[in-house]
């Protein structure tokens, strides 16, 4: 059985693999996608253009035993220069995993979603 499988997938073209088996994805059908339309809608280029425009929130606290000082520096300086789409906020506290309870971070996340400048 396995030297089957082996030799049918040394031997599958992309047409029958997609004939075969891709179309029949519930996902695509359920979409209404041909495999044709998902890879033009979902392409390597389009996921790398939809990067591009995408806004990145970074948060960070400064004791997070992970960071060392460089690292928070770093932070800091993203912080006062950030790039078109970018926002980082370095919180003085919050360790590696109590930043969610900071009620800046829940500012922080409002108006990062409300930015219109980010959209």
């Amino acid at each position: 059985m396995r030297q089957d499988h082996k030799r049918i997938v040394e031997n599958i073209t992309y047409r029958q693999f997609s004939d075969g088996w891709l179309c029949k994805d519930s996902w695509l059908q359920q979409n209404q996608l041909t495999p044709e339309q998902m890879a033009a809608k979902y392409s390597f280029t389009n996921a790398m253009e939809a990067v591009h425009r995408t806004p990145v929130l970074t948060l960070g606290a400064a004791d997070d035993y992970i960071l060392n000082r460089n690292d928070v520096d770093t932070l800091r300086k993203l912080e006062t220069n950030p790039g078109q789409l970018e926002v980082t906020r370095i919180f003085d506290t919050g360790g590696h995993v109590s930043l969610d309870w900071n009620p800046k971070v829940a500012e922080t996340l409002i108006d990062f979603a409300a930015a219109d400048d980010l959209k």
